[in-house]
């Protein structure tokens, strides 16, 4: 497996200088970005100059679901412009919708993972929040897409913070999903794991005790390695909880990848 950095990990300082950024993050030892919330004001070919100069790869782009719908080509051909295996859809799932909402959600995810699979870009769903809530038979919404959308139309990203704040086991998620798994997103946080609310309260208090990966935080790091290399990953994808501020957001993904490479399993 190779190790890539989502880069919203570094939010603040990537508006100002992306390219510079992608830089830094290559120096740090990282093999690859992921990235999200577009490319500030950066063109495709800027973004590739950079990441051959550094030997990086683009592994994926985090785009919303109403993106997707005002312009799924040009994120696609974005995708392959930059070398990349998958565009991940955010956004348009609620434990609120009804049952025709939900169909209505997998049939428009199914039928956009066909249009990508065609032009050879994966689709991918990400285990964000919205994802483990659950429909009215109680089912997660995360397995009841993945469970309706053949793999081949839809690859799996299990978020393993968001996991364990949603009461479940991200090792167990990476095994069952393990023929659909091109990369896992590995993020931390200090204990203890949140038990009040709803599985947003959850995430506002976890957010709130954000981790180094590997820092002393709750999650299982050899475990949920073992199994995503077991499951065939190609890719861990570090995550660092989103922030308004940070003191060195760099300096704290570099520990995150030492932490990684010391377990010896990478």
């Amino acid at each position: 497996m190779k190790i890539g950095l989502q880069l919203i990990s570094v939010k603040d300082v990537i508006a100002s200088d992306l390219c510079g950024v992608i830089e830094d993050v290559g120096k740090a030892g990282y093999q690859g970005v992921e990235f999200a919330r577009g490319f500030f004001g950066k063109t495709t070919d800027e973004l590739k100059s950079v990441l051959d100069q550094m030997g990086m790869m683009a592994v994926g782009n985090h785009v919303y679901l109403s993106q997707l719908r005002e312009n799924l080509q040009g994120q696609i051909d974005d995708a392959k412009t930059l070398g990349m295996h998958h565009i991940v859809a955010l956004g348009g799932v609620s434990q609120h919708m009804g049952e025709q909402e939900i169909q209505e959600y997998i049939k428009e995810i199914r039928r956009i993972g066909q249009i990508c699979r065609e032009q050879g870009i994966a689709l991918a769903v990400h285990g964000s929040t919205d994802f483990y809530q659950r429909d009215g038979g109680g089912v997660l919404l995360l397995e009841r897409v993945l469970g309706e959308i053949a793999p081949e139309y839809l690859e799996a990203q299990i978020d393993t913070a968001w996991a364990v704040c949603a009461g479940e086991d991200p090792v167990r998620l990476i095994e069952t999903y393990k023929d659909r798994i091109y990369t896992v997103h590995i993020k931390d946080f200090h204990p203890p794991i949140p038990s009040a609310g709803d599985i947003y309260a959850r995430k506002e208090e976890a957010l709130t005790r954000d981790s180094a990966v590997g820092d002393n935080g709750v999650i299982d790091l050899l475990g949920v390695i073992r199994a995503s290399r077991e499951a065939g990953a190609k890719w861990l994808i570090v995550e660092h909880m989103e922030r308004e501020s940070y003191e060195d957001s760099i300096s704290a993904t570099r520990v995150s990848l030492g932490n990684i490479r010391n377990t010896g399993v990478i």
